[in-house]
This record gives structure tokens, C-alpha cells and sequence, in this order.
């Protein structure tokens, strides 16, 4: 071949080369275009599987006849699941605001209108983690009873089947009251959107027998008295009443972080503490009488100490706390003892008064309680003082006054009778704005003093009735005195040794029940939002 040829053919081939180069190139730009248009339909037929699957998954139908959650035997929808858990959430909610933890309501409950889940608890846990364990272990043990139960033939009772009536009955009224003249409306602003009147009758039915079969067995439980007598010795340094006065010497704040080293820091505080204890010191050399206590007391803090009774504290041993309670509860402890009790930011000065064996007869009572609507103080923010405050929180505490008044005198009109009490108890607390009910062994300052007072009072008689206003809870009682109780120190160590079978026995139901998540529940807790599920 002449090199001209060759040069030509050379020519040719690269030609061709970059032709085959160029539409090569083109294919892949088309097969890419294809690929694109792929992906874009695959994603689209993705995007609508997905909300598709979302909207069944939200639907009424699967959130209440999908199993979400079982445990041991007991199958429950989301639905069912969100009943026991927003009763779990009330039945807190209600135990808060119902004792002397009402005063810090706000640190121990979660905020209203946010829901559970955007709330932390605490260490990470958000309160509707809490309320899921709460709701977990309250429903294990549901179940465990339920099984014992219907093995054992248990049946409602017809007064517990009558009750189960008045009470879905009682929410046609409660929605009124509210605003709703749609009851499901109102049930599921209780409950949970899928959570609908048959469900709720379900649940509701399930309730009660479980917590009727509790109180049988319960009741099923008798002692001697011997037993409890034997229970009481053992444990009488917790059962019995220490009646004590104390008061604080703190030690100097100490900032750690203004220190290089933690070493430094605790050296501070050891110093801080050891300083207050130095002055409690001096301050025990001047005591030599409860007078002595009560004037050093108030010599020291004024404002925390000012009041003669202001140091005073009367506690049953098991209240007690662990800085002196050890101390109080020794046996040799007598009336003008002493004794200085370190923490880590100060001192405890303790003057100890008496211990009584809680051996007196308690007392029985009904109870109504009328709350007083609060006001909301940003309400009259922009005013020039708290005058229209003051006077609108008067008037609220009015209206429940003259509500409790127009109560009593209404039971009192229609025969004033025990029984018709308790229908009033049960009408009013049906309202969920009341509180109540027939309250058995009340104990010396269970309740305010004003209250004790006309308790214990000794001219107090069966049927008699009265209106007292507690400042602790913001509420009026309406109580009718029943009769006396047990002897307390009898009735605590009763209760501990029926609380102790009752632990034995829910342990042997409890024990190896499982708690299984499908994969509704398990979508909803990896927070797919694919069911809104308490969110």
C-alpha cells in the first residue's frame, strides 16, 4: 500500500472514529434522558403508593380494627390503644391535682394544647414516652386480671353494668356542657379522633370489669388481729406520728464554674457547709427549751421562721426524711433533744417534741368538691394595678361559693339522704369539673385545718353537713360526716399487708406477659408521621 493510500485510510478512520465517538456520545445522552424519565415516573408512582398508604393508614378504618399493639392476650387498635392511653393520662392528671402536689402542677404535668410527644420529660424522654410506659404497664396488668377473671366465671355486677349506663349517659350531657352537640364530636376531643361511642362502651365495659374483679379480690383479703397487730409492731417506727420543729442554716452558694478544677469547687462547698455548721453550733448553745428553738428560729430567718408554728412539722415515720429520720425514730428519743443534721448545702437544726402510735379512731366522709374557675392573670396585664385582678379572682371565688351553697340546699330539698349524696357525687363528677366521693379512715391533717378541725371536732354527729373553702386546693368541700373509721395505726398496717398480697398476686398475673408492636405501631414510633398517632 503507498503511503498516500495508507495516509488516506488513516484519515478515514479517525474520521469515522469521531463520528462513532459523537453518536455514542447522543445514545447515552438519549439512554440518560430515558433513565430520567424513569426515575421521575417511578418516583411519582412511589409518591402516590405513599400517600396512599398514608391516607389508609390515618383512615378510621385501619386505626380502629388493625391490630397496632398486643399485649399477652389482648389485641388493641390504635384507637383502643389511644382510649386507655389518654385514660392513663387523666387518671395522672386527676391523682396531681387531686393531692398536695397540686402546687406544682405546672412542673408535673405537661403543657396543655403541645402535644406529648414534642414535650420532653425528662433524660430524653418525651412525656408521651412516659405515658406510653404508664399506659404499657397499667394494661399488662389489665390483662392479667381480665384472664384470672374469666377464668374464674367472675361477672359484672348489675349495679357496675347500671353504672357503665349512667356514665355513657352522663356524656350526652358532658358534650352539651362543653359546647358539642355532637357526642362522638366530644369523645374523640377526649380520646383521640378514631376513638367512636362503640369503642368507647368497649373499653369502657373491659374497665370496669377488670377494676370490679380487683376490688373483689381485694376484698376477698381478711386479717386477724393478731396479724395486724404483728404488722404493726413490726413497723410501728413507720406507722407512728414524730412531731418535730427545725429550721435551716444554709451555707454560702457556690458557683463550681467560677473554679478551674472540680477539687476546688468541692472544697468551696465543704467549707461553705462547714461554716453552717459552725453557726447552727452557736446557735444550739442558746437552746435550752422549745421557747429558746422558736425565738433562735426566727432570729436566724424571719421571713422563713416568723410565725410561732412555722418551724413546726408532724410527719408518720415513713414520711420522714432520710437527713434526720433516722434520728427522730430512735426509740430513746425524748421530748428538748437536739441534734444538728448536715446536707451539702447546710445544716438542719432539730428540736424534737413527741411521738403518738396513731391508735385513735379515724373518720368516715362524703365529699363534693366545687373548684373555683381560675383567672388568668395575663388578662389584666395592660391594667395599672392588680385591683381588676384581685376582684375578678374574688368573683370567681364567689360563684363557686354560692354553686356549692345552691348543691347542698338542693340535697337537702329533695330528702338530704346518704344515698342521694352519693347520686350527687356521681352526677358531678361525671361533669369532670368536680371531684369527690365517699372517703373512708380520713386521718388527723390529711386534709386542711379548717377541714380537720370540724372533722375531729367531738360534737361532730352522723348527717351532719357543711361548706368549707381549702386555700391549698382553691376549692369548696361539701362534706357530709359519715362516722368514724378504723384506728389508723390498725388501718395502715391493714392496708400493708393487703398491698403486700395484692403486689404477690398481680406479680404471678404480670409475669411473662409480652408487649408485641405491629408494624402500624412500629411506623409511628419511627416517626414516618404516617399515622398521627398521639403526635
Amino acid at each position: 500500500m503507498s503511503s498516500s493510500k495508507a495516509k488516506r485510510e488513516r484519515q478515514l478512520a479517525k474520521e469515522q472514529g469521531g463520528v462513532n465517538k459523537r453518536a455514542a456520545e447522543e445514545l447515552e445522552r438519549q439512554k440518560a434522558k430515558k433513565n430520567t424519565r424513569k426515575l421521575i415516573v417511578v418516583a411519582a408512582v412511589i409518591i402516590v403508593v405513599l400517600l396512599a398508604i398514608a391516607i389508609v393508614l390515618n383512615s378510621k378504618f385501619i386505626r380502629r380494627d388493625y391490630t397496632a399493639i398486643t399485649i399477652g392476650d389482648m389485641e388493641l387498635s390504635v384507637a383502643e390503644y389511644e382510649f386507655f392511653y389518654y385514660n392513663c393520662f387523666y387518671e395522672y392528671y386527676s391523682y396531681v391535682y387531686s393531692s398536695e402536689m397540686a402546687t406544682y402542677a405546672t412542673e408535673l404535668l405537661p403543657q396543655s394544647g403541645v402535644p406529648h410527644a414534642s414535650q420532653e420529660y425528662k433524660d430524653g424522654e418525651t412525656w408521651k414516652d412516659f405515658f406510653d410506659k404508664y399506659t404499657y404497664d397499667t394494661l399488662t396488668r389489665y390483662v392479667g386480671i381480665y384472664k384470672q377473671a374469666k377464668d374464674a366465671g367472675f361477672v359484672l355486677s348489675d349495679e357496675a353494668v347500671a353504672e357503665i349506663d349512667e356514665e355513657i349517659a352522663g356524656l350526652n350531657e358532658s358534650a352539651l356542657m362543653y359546647g358539642y352537640t355532637d357526642v362522638e364530636k366530644y369523645i374523640t376531643s377526649l380520646y383521640g379522633s378514631s376513638v367512636t361511642m362503640d369503642i368507647l362502651k368497649e373499653c369502657t365495659e373491659f374497665l370496669h370489669y377488670v377494676l370490679e374483679y380487683e376490688e373483689y379480690y381485694n376484698d376477698s383479703l381478711v386479717y386477724t388481729d393478731d396479724e395486724i397487730d404483728a404488722q404493726y409492731e413490726s413497723k410501728k417506727d413507720m406507722y407512728d406520728l414524730y412531731e418535730y420543729r427545725y429550721f435551716l442554716v444554709s451555707g454560702e452558694d457556690i458557683d463550681k464554674y467560677s473554679y478551674e478544677t472540680d477539687e476546688e469547687a468541692e472544697a468551696a462547698q465543704t467549707d461553705a457547709q462547714q461554716a453552717a455548721h459552725s453557726i447552727a453550733e452557736g446557735y444550739v448553745a442558746r437552746i435550752n427549751s422549745e421557747e429558746d428553738f422558736i425565738a433562735v428560729a426566727k432570729e436566724h430567718d424571719s421571713e422563713a421562721y416568723g410565725e410561732e408554728d412555722s418551724t413546726l412539722r408532724r410527719y408518720n415515720g415513713n414520711l420522714l426524711g432520710s437527713v434526720y429520720g433516722d434520728w427522730l425514730r430512735e426509740s430513746s428519743r425524748k421530748y428538748g433533744d437536739i441534734t444538728l443534721a448536715d446536707m451539702n448545702t447546710g445544716t438542719y437544726v432539730v428540736f424534737f417534741v413527741g411521738r403518738e402510735d396513731n391508735h385513735y379512731d379515724t373518720v368516715n366522709a362524703r365529699m363534693l368538691v366545687v373548684p373555683v374557675d381560675s383567672v388568668n392573670a395575663d388578662d389584666y396585664a395592660d391594667e395599672e394595678d392588680d385591683t381588676a385582678y384581685n376582684e375578678a379572682v374574688e368573683a370567681a371565688k364567689e360563684d363557686a361559693r354560692v354553686e356549692a351553697e345552691d348543691i347542698l340546699q338542693q340535697w337537702k330539698d329533695e330528702g338530704g339522704t346518704t344515698e342521694l349524696f352519693d347520686e350527687y357525687i356521681d352526677e358531678y363528677y361525671m361533669n369532670y369539673a368536680y371531684d369527690g366521693g365517699f372517703e373512708e379512715n380520713i386521718y388527723q391533717d390529711k386534709y386542711s385545718k379548717e377541714i380537720n378541725d370540724w372533722l375531729y371536732d367531738p360534737a361532730r354527729a352522723e348527717g351532719d353537713t357543711t361548706i368549707i373553702y381549702s386555700e391549698n386546693m382553691a376549692s369548696y368541700y361539701i362534706i357530709c360526716f359519715s362516722g368514724t373509721g378504723d384506728v389508723y395505726a390498725e388501718a395502715m398496717a391493714e392496708d400493708d399487708l393487703r398491698q403486700a398480697d395484692v403486689d404477690v398476686w398481680e406479680a404471678s398475673l404480670t409475669e411473662g406477659v409480652e408487649i408485641t408492636k405491629t408494624w402500624l405501631y412500629s411506623l409511628e414510633k419511627a416517626g414516618t408521621q404516617l399515622v398521627g398517632w398521639l403526635q
